[in-house]
């Protein structure tokens, strides 16, 4: 015969207390070692691929369109220098009036900035705090992340090249002068309209130019024309003769 003893409500009470705490403490202890072993396999992952990709570009890092995920230093500053090969025999022919040069990229040392391209696609997603070392590489991996293509060429040597047609094109406007004595007109120059090279524009012309060939797989040919600015003169024959001078 099973006896059965009776529970007071005060003993209902403490035993629903009682299985009540026990199940928050399992639960918290439950929680507690998931989000620690969450954290180690975390962990885990993040030192398993940052000691994968030492010296390497990490996955989903681009660099003009394209991927350099897993590639070292030395594999992507190698890649851009083969390209400047092909980019450096880019040709300009630049012509103006009856003056006609040849610039080409290699004069001016146009072409990818190999070793900076290298080392900021090295550098890119890496950080000193791990949370933020973490967030750039998952963001790389997922989204991919794009570096743009950057470029050097020596300024003075196009500047250099460019004085060329500034010497040859260059025209100093004239004023028209004229003298008076005793009411006579002796001497009479009528003015002359000058110009001079757009060197400012010539040079965007020119570098945006080079800039479009550098995804092309062979060398190009690229022809500009000098663009001129007129220079009027101060003193225009116009201008003399509203004083009534119409000759000498």
């Amino acid at each position: 015969r099973v006896m059965t003893i009776p529970f007071s409500h005060k003993g209902k009470k403490f035993f629903t207390r009682h299985i009540a705490y026990h199940l928050i403490k399992a639960s918290f202890w439950f929680i507690l070692g998931a989000v620690v072993g969450f954290f180690f396999f975390i962990s885990f992952l993040y030192f398993s691929y940052k000691h994968i990709y030492t010296n390497r570009v990490y996955e989903g890092i681009t660099i003009g369109g394209v991927d350099f995920g897993g590639k070292t230093q030395q594999e992507v500053q190698h890649y851009f220098a083969q390209k400047n090969k092909t980019i450096q025999k880019t040709t300009v022919i630049i012509s103006g009036e009856d003056i006609v040069a040849t610039i080409s990229a290699r004069d001016i040392t146009f072409g990818y900035d190999e070793a900076l391209l290298a080392e900021q696609g090295l550098r890119l997603g890496r950080s000193d705090h791990m949370f933020s070392y973490m967030w750039l590489m998952l963001s790389a991996y997922l989204n991919n992340v794009e570096l743009a293509p950057a470029y050097h060429y020596q300024e003075d040597q196009l500047d250099k090249r460019l004085a060329f047609f500034q010497k040859k094109l260059d025209i100093q406007p004239i004023n028209a002068q004229f003298r008076f004595e005793e009411g006579r007109v002796l001497a009479f120059r009528p003015s002359r309209t000058g110009q001079i090279v757009d060197v400012s524009t010539l040079k965007k012309q020119l570098i945006d130019y080079l800039l479009g060939t550098t995804l092309n797989k062979s060398p190009q040919i690229i022809r500009l024309t000098v663009p001129i600015i007129t220079k009027e003169p101060e003193v225009t024959t116009e201008k003399v003769n509203t004083l009534g001078i119409k000759e000498l």
